[in-house]
């Protein structure tokens, strides 16, 4: 049986919509793949921050450290700041050396981190740059 031709039009076949009439249906994934890209780059760093530091607990050298400085970064995540601490690392084995850890701490802990005060970290002997506190 042969279709009925509309009048004045031909007969559509598929793939010839026009352009602009599926939108309905694309708008609504396109905004919701934009939302999924930027709560990876936002939150992308900050669980490559945690999965590092959980490694370096568990994997790491232990050591002693001497804060030598405490800055805050201005920056807060629930209500707890995000300070930058200058250390001065002492291996049980090998030659001393300088690092920095910037981690989010309850102000309760802070004053464990004033300059002078000894405390425990672990650290990536293959990266020395790459350390963690132990505890609070």
């Amino acid at each position: 049986m042969a279709e009925p031709e509309s009048k004045g039009r031909p007969a559509k076949t598929p793939g010839s919509e026009e352009p602009g009439q599926d939108v309905g249906a694309v708008l609504p994934l396109a905004v919701v793949a934009i939302a999924f890209i930027i709560m990876g780059l936002a939150l992308g760093p900050m669980i490559l921050a945690d999965r590092r530091n959980a490694r370096i607990l568990r994997e790491g050298v232990p050591a002693k450290a001497r804060v030598t400085k405490i800055v805050p970064t201005g920056n807060y995540h629930n209500e707890q700041p995000e300070v930058l601490i200058s250390l001065e690392v002492t291996p049980n084995e090998g030659e001393p050396f300088a690092s920095k850890v910037e981690t989010y701490m309850s102000p309760v802990y802070l004053p464990r981190f004033q300059p002078g005060f000894i405390v425990d970290v672990r650290f990536d002997a293959a990266r020395r740059e790459d350390i963690a506190l132990v505890g609070p």
